[in-house]
């Protein structure tokens, strides 16, 4: 019968945990979309940019676009993976979204590590940061409903995924010394910076933060536990430090090599602080590595990075970010799932420094002091939008992940040798092959009858999660239809199209209807005074010798038209195209 560590039934775990979580990940996009959230996922004037992006490549238009200091790259992968398999626009953005969701489970994985309930300890992360998200089902794009965002593939989603796998990697290399974990988070800080530079802010900034403290931490418990043998030594005790102090600076024992071990696959450890050097160091060279890679792309961005910082108005952006709260009951709950977190976070702190784990440590520390330290930078930077805030609900998933390890008890054959020599007990410790056996206390029955409940969890979990997955399947295509019907979009796209005109718009007016023309160059993004607004869009667009019609809603400021132009109105429910009596030339 295969006990609960089998292979067997570890597998049976990783794929019902997997499953779970895709249903999980379904679920979400699925409800999302049946509510007002829609409007941001599918039809938001950013949210459009990889449909504009792929149908302007299928027309065979000159590329030359006009981007922020964001490249979109893995989410426009995404879309265009499900539009080449044929999904119409809406149902590639909820594919992705969904993608994105189940990848969080992917990263929050291995964050979790090898302990025996990694699993399930990545599934509750996943699962936690799902509820956040079906809480916010506003179409706000300036909320805090920050859960959300990782549905929509223009709102950093990449960002964010990458941000998990460098703090899971940098946690695996602090513990094991493993290269293999370093080179993987300085390959995903290059590329995730040359992406976007929001990741230093995200995943580099929080780690070094977490990292020094970390160091400071270890060296204060190491003090604290000299101090304490010193002052009530054994014989044993009395005779190492009597040693200790005989020998020369460079043999004596330090709370470092302490702390220098060989872990299970065989490798030295580095010392913590030789680790952290070598970690943060890594992480730096990548983060420049990532902005140089940057250089030759910059005829891409319409904008710089650096604009966004605005020092001066800090207090504007603490006004604008106080005016966002409000109480209620949507947002108590997602207050106490996150508070829920930050527990979950300073259990792995404590569990990591107790072990002297700096892996697990360095995790919960992340989780605890990333927030606060996004936070602060973004009100000090004078940002006023909120999406840049999204740290603030994702880092404390960390520690949740990381549960699975704290609550772990570790044997004591795994432990270094050099941490069992600190121990009083360790002497009475029989060593490896030697230690007798325990029995179980409540005899072999019992003990077979927990293993057979456990190693039939899994399957009964895959179970149910097949059937999720069936339903979220059957339910999905109804809303789904319902949110990409618009029959005013219609309206204006069947004009356009009967009319074989070109026209002009301004952003949030005019990039769903243009995103739902087969040649969205036919609408042309402009300022309210007919200039050519080069933002999220492919500049080609503005080669035209003249426009034809405007297309205006409730948002559009209003045109600034020579006098004495001619218009006529044509109503397509909440949009209007003023058709001009004479073709005008952008500005």
């Amino acid at each position: 019968m295969p006990t609960s560590s089998s292979p067997r039934v570890r597998r049976g775990a990783e794929l019902a945990a997997g499953l779970t979580a895709l249903a999980i990940a379904a679920g979400v996009m699925t409800w999302l979309s049946g509510t007002d959230r829609a409007q941001l996922l599918f039809r938001d004037g950013d949210s459009v940019l990889p449909v504009l992006v792929l149908r302007s490549l299928a027309t065979g238009q000159p590329q030359d676009w006009a981007l922020s200091p964001v490249l979109f790259a893995p989410e426009l992968a995404l879309v265009a993976l499900f539009t080449l398999l044929g999904a119409a626009p809406v149902v590639a953005l909820w594919a992705a979204g969904t993608a994105q969701f189940a990848l969080l489970y992917g990263a929050l994985r291995y964050v979790a590590g090898r302990a025996r309930l990694a699993p399930w300890a990545a599934l509750a992360a996943t699962a936690l940061y799902a509820l956040l998200a079906a809480a916010g089902t506003s179409g706000e794009r300036r909320s805090l409903e920050l859960a959300g965002l990782l549905g929509t593939t223009t709102y950093y989603s990449g960002a964010l995924l990458a941000t998990i796998v460098v703090v899971g990697a940098a946690a695996r290399f602090l513990r094991d010394g493993d290269p293999r974990a370093l080179a993987l988070a300085a390959i995903t800080t290059a590329c995730g910076v040359l992406c976007n530079p929001l990741l230093g802010a995200w995943a580099v900034a929080p780690i070094a933060a977490a990292a020094l403290l970390l160091l400071l931490l270890l060296r204060a418990r190491e003090e604290r536990m000299r101090s304490r043998d010193e002052r009530s030594p054994g014989p044993d005790e009395r005779k190492r430090v009597r040693d200790e102090r005989s020998r020369g600076p460079d043999e004596r024992t330090n709370g470092d090599e302490r702390m220098r071990a060989v872990d299970e696959h065989g490798s030295a450890r580095l010392r913590p602080w030789h680790a952290t050097a070598l970690l943060l160091g890594t992480l730096g060279g990548a983060s420049v590595l990532g902005l140089a890679l940057r250089l030759p792309l910059r005829g891409l961005f319409a904008l710089d990075a650096p604009s966004y910082a605005r020092p001066g108005r800090w207090l504007e952006a603490l006004q604008a970010l106080l005016a966002l709260l409000e109480p209620t009951p949507a947002a108590f709950a997602a207050a106490a799932l996150l508070l829920a977190a930050g527990a979950a976070c300073w259990v792995a702190a404590r569990a990591g420094l107790r072990r002297r784990d700096p892996g697990l440590a360095l995790l919960g520390l992340v989780g605890l002091l990333g927030p606060p330290l996004v936070l602060l930078g973004s009100i000090a930077l004078g940002t006023e939008s909120p999406r840049y805030l999204q740290p603030v609900v994702f880092l404390p998933l960390l520690g949740v992940a990381a549960l699975a390890s704290a609550l772990q008890r570790a044997p004591a054959e795994a432990l270094p040798a050099a941490l069992l020599e600190q121990s009083p007990a360790a002497a009475a410790l029989p060593a490896g092959p030697e230690r007798a056996p325990t029995a179980a206390p409540d005899g072999p029955q019992p003990q077979r009858r927990r293993s057979r409940i456990r190693s039939s969890v899994a399957p009964a979990a895959s179970l149910v999660a097949a059937a999720a997955l069936l339903t979220v399947a059957l339910a999905t295509p109804p809303v789904l239809e319902r949110a990409a019907a618009d029959p005013d979009v219609d309206c204006v796209t069947g004009w356009i199209e009967r009319a074989d005109a070109v026209g002009a718009g301004q952003f949030w007016t005019v990039r769903y209807p243009k995103s739902r023309l087969d040649d969205p160059s036919r609408l042309v993004q402009v300022t309210h005074d007919l200039h050519p607004y080069a933002w999220l869009v492919n500049r080609a667009d503005f080669d035209v010798a003249a426009i034809e019609f405007l297309l205006v809603d409730a948002q559009s400021p209003a045109f600034e038209l020579l006098e004495g132009t001619g218009t006529t109105a044509i109503g397509c429910g909440r949009y209007t195209i003023l058709q001009l009596a004479e073709p005008l030339a952008l500005r």
